[in-house]
């Protein structure tokens, strides 16, 4: 416990007068701060003593030389504190302190007989105190220069030099006794400060320690906050976006299939281009508080590194076709076939730069290249992403992987976007690197380097062919299953339910979890039980988690398929704690919830 003395409050609040804050970092920097303004205030307390004692011994006209000399020792002590706090400097105050010491005591020891007199021998106090104030190195130096004076004294006493020693022959036993008792209460009140003012830091630290917990604690539920408030932020846009998107892309399928032409599909493909650039601009929001929160982990899995590359840039040449660019992939041979690592924080980083240079190119081409070569600890991939675009200003490239936030100094081209402070962020958690060079007028080169792990399969020459993809929504095999999907919205509600028709599925829906507690029991009385659940898991009443839950307390045994605009850390491992069997973020892809549910329902009751 720290020391709650009267004494130690003091040591406290001169320690708080005189040690800058910066010195209080430490328990060593500010215990020893606490002792240079203790040690230099000590002899304040001493001197009437050693006043006192010099008086009694020295003949008058050589006592009133010794007792100013004392008296002048108080006021250049207590300059000591306040040099630290000028200085901020231990070493200075302490050494001051320590050579001030040694001054007055190598006088005393003229005044007394040299080396062989009772002061001579307080100079083992020199390199105590330095020890304590300055350091080893210190204590180490004043040591050397105590030696070095009682042997220079000792060798000129030798050889003639007569120090006169003023002490009276009658009062050598009082000047004998009273110095060493002198010595003795000079030690026990050092000793004293000495503890107590490592008791006084202690407590000091431990308040200093106690406040940082305070910020720390603070800080962190601001963060929880922020990722809490970003959270339900996303799910309330992500919600509209589902029905937005899944809409539109129904329409622009609808109306292809019927034969409609012209500016309508074009104002609808708009729409479609324009939502998703919203939704990935939110998504990026989600995963970059993550990746400051700490939360985003990351997947070891294998995937095929071309493929990956390719089925990035299929839907970009699109777009780079509308603006009359070249969009190349070139692969450099040897190229593994398998990689191990994440391939959808991958996938990121690849769309980020790829999206970036054609948003920023308006003639020319942009070239991605993609090979492999050994790094520190084994081989990586290495991704260029070249362009022939607008360049980027010396000035701009040290905060160009930094997020972009427009403002009234921003150039009219210059965009709002977290592309590239995602992909620096995701490529430094695959413990990549990514870097940049440009030219204003010419053009700019991304570059990544992502290892690949340990474990490589074969190597091909050759592009790939592209992988295989899942089925259109209402393509081949019918989906025979009766489906109930629960969701509080009832665009959703009307959105899944017409793509899940058109699979071939029977649907029903529920408003929340309650009143699909209702129609499951319901379904299974009749005898016509449904094949998956569809469970939204944000919804009044009674969320998905419950209703999940009490649907397997139920004796539910049958798929449930998670679907949430929530894409919170941890919500996949809670709802499949809660009994659900799949979990999906909307707004999802019509073939890839199609897919899983057929997944989910190989053989469908």
């Amino acid at each position: 416990m720290p020391d709650r003395s009267p004494l130690a409050a003091l040591v406290t609040r001169i320690e708080r007068a005189f040690v800058p804050p910066h010195l209080r970092g430490d328990v060593v920097t500010a215990r020893t701060a606490g002792l240079v303004v203790g040690f230099s205030l000590l002899p304040i307390l001493f001197v009437p003593l050693l006043a006192a004692l010099e008086w009694l011994v020295f003949p008058p006209e050589i006592a009133t030389n010794a007792v100013w000399l004392v008296l002048a020792s108080a006021p250049v002590c207590a300059a000591v504190p306040f040099v630290l706090r000028a200085t901020g400097s231990t070493a200075v105050a302490g050494n001051l302190m320590v050579g001030y010491g040694f001054f007055l005591f190598a006088v005393f020891g003229y005044y007394a007989g040299g080396v062989q007199s009772p002061p001579a021998f307080w100079n083992v106090l020199v390199p105590m105190a330095a020890l304590a104030l300055v350091g080893r190195r210190g204590a180490a130096f004043w040591l050397a220069a105590v030696l070095v004076e009682a042997f220079a004294v000792a060798w000129l006493q030798g050889h003639g030099l007569r120090l006169g020693n003023y002490v009276l022959p009658e009062r050598r036993a009082l000047y004998g006794f009273g110095s060493t008792s002198c010595l003795a209460v000079l030690i026990v009140l050092a000793g004293l400060v000495y503890e107590r003012t490592k008791n006084a830091t202690i407590g000091h630290l431990a308040a200093c320690n106690a406040e940082l917990a305070r910020a720390r604690d603070a800080a962190d539920r601001a963060s929880r906050a922020k990722s809490d408030f970003l959270a339900v932020l996303t799910h309330e846009i992500r919600t509209p976006m589902t029905a937005i998107l899944g809409f539109t892309d129904l329409l622009r399928e609808e109306w292809s299939e019927s034969g409609v032409e012209g500016r309508n599909l074009v104002t609808l493909a708009t729409i479609q281009r324009s939502g998703r650039e919203l939704l990935d601009m939110v998504n990026d929001l989600l995963d970059l508080s993550k990746l400051e929160a700490g939360k985003l982990e990351l997947e070891r899995i294998p995937y095929a590194p071309a493929e990956l590359v390719s089925e990035v840039l299929e839907p970009l040449h699109a777009v780079a076709a509308r603006k009359g660019l070249a969009l190349e992939l070139a692969l450099q041979a040897p190229l593994p076939d398998v990689a191990h690592g994440d391939p959808v924080r991958l996938r990121q980083v690849v769309l980020s730069l790829v999206t970036n240079a054609l948003d920023y190119t308006e003639r020319g081409r942009v070239a991605v290249s993609l090979g492999v070569s050994p790094g520190p600890r084994g081989e990586c991939l290495d991704l260029c992403v070249r362009d022939t675009g607008i360049g980027i200003a010396p000035e701009r490239l040290a905060s160009l992987f930094e997020p972009a936030f427009r403002s009234s100094t921003s150039s009219p081209g210059e965009r709002v976007g977290l592309g590239l402070a995602m992909a620096r962020r995701l490529t430094e958690l695959m413990d990549g690197t990514i870097e940049a060079d440009s030219e204003l007028g010419t053009g700019s080169a991304f570059r990544v380097r992502v290892p690949v792990g340990n474990e490589i399969a074969a190597v091909h020459p050759s592009p790939p062919t592209g992988g295989e993809r899942s089925a259109p929504a209402g393509n081949g095999e019918e989906l025979r299953v009766r489906a109930l999907v629960v969701d509080d919205g009832v665009d959703n509600q009307r959105l899944i339910s017409h793509v899940l028709h058109r699979a071939g599925a029977e649907v029903d829906t529920a408003d929340d979890g309650r009143d699909a507690l209702e129609r499951v029991a319901a379904a299974a009385a009749r005898g016509r039980p449904y094949d998956v659940v569809l469970m939204d898991l944000q919804m009044p009443e009674m969320d998905g988690y419950t209703a999940a839950a009490q649907l397997r307390a139920r004796g539910f045994t049958r798929p449930i398929l998670a679907l949430t605009a929530h894409a919170a850390a941890g919500m996949r491992e809670r709802a499949l704690a809660a009994g659900c069997d799949d979990f999906a973020t909307k707004p999802v892809d019509r073939a890839e919830l199609v897919e899983r549910i057929r997944r989910l329902c190989p053989e469908p009751h």
